[in-house]
């Protein structure tokens, strides 16, 4: 089984999986606690088969929604997402794409959200970020800030998330990616941050 996106909120990795389901586990910033099954949780009236994350590619928070890319589709869609609860909503609208704003999700590999800015890789390994407004992307604000052909960096994964650091920081956080970050940049399946399959 693999992860299928990834978000980190109020002290948890919550990830999509190859099986459908929603997990989550505790993060400290080094290590993960034991999984717990989001959806099996919410004691949902249809049980789990109401919605799948399997073929998801990327995802975040922001705002109370879950914002989420499905291989091969060109939009970016979301669905509310409490926290405190940890219920997902019924129904999936969508944020960006085709009809929208003419924007194409359909090659995310890997993506994330801070300071209403999505980062999001692509099949060409390329990381990219674009402004958030208004709950959605801001067209003509996308940048390639990293990649194979600019620093060697290959940002595809299946699953990206921006975490604090585990070292004490009284700095405020800055755009990822700065010099003197207080967040850190993670993918769930580079060896340093552990493996999801337990």
């Amino acid at each position: 089984m693999n992860a299928a996106g990834a978000f980190y909120l109020n002290g948890k990795v919550y990830a999509g999986w190859s099986d459908g389901g929603l997990y989550s586990w505790t993060f400290d910033g080094s290590s993960l606690g034991p999984r717990a099954d989001v959806l099996e949780q919410g004691n949902y009236v249809y049980g789990r088969t109401w919605t799948s994350f399997t073929d998801v590619t990327g995802m975040f928070w922001l705002d109370g929604r879950l914002y989420y890319t499905r291989s091969g589709d060109p939009h970016l869609f979301y669905r509310y997402f409490s926290p405190a609860s940890e219920l997902v909503g019924s129904i999936q609208y969508v944020a960006s794409g085709p009809g929208v704003d003419a924007l194409d999700w359909s090659n995310v590999e890997g993506m994330t959200e801070a300071s209403n800015e999505i980062y999001f890789a692509t099949t060409d390994g390329n990381l990219h970020r674009i402004d958030v407004a208004n709950g959605g992307p801001v067209q003509g604000t996308d940048v390639v800030i990293s990649g194979p052909g600019i620093d060697g960096r290959d940002w595809r994964t299946n699953a990206m998330f921006i975490a604090p650091e585990v070292a004490a920081d009284t700095t405020p956080p800055r755009r990822a990616g700065q010099a003197g970050r207080s967040e850190q940049l993670l993918q769930l399946d580079r060896p340093h941050v552990g493996r999801l399959d337990r």
